[in-house]
């Protein structure tokens, strides 16, 4: 199955990874993580 996001939604994503990193070194990798295995795909990019 593939799976495709919105822009916006890229957006967000790269921005909420962002926040999550500067609060926390490591956080935002922790984040992205967890919604790789939330939704069962890769989300590295």
């Amino acid at each position: 199955m593939k799976i495709e996001f919105l822009e916006l939604a890229k957006l967000e994503f790269d921005e909420a990874f962002a926040y999550y990193e500067s609060e926390s070194q490591g956080l935002g990798v922790r984040f992205k993580k967890e919604i790789s295995a939330l939704i069962g795909v890769k989300i590295w990019h």
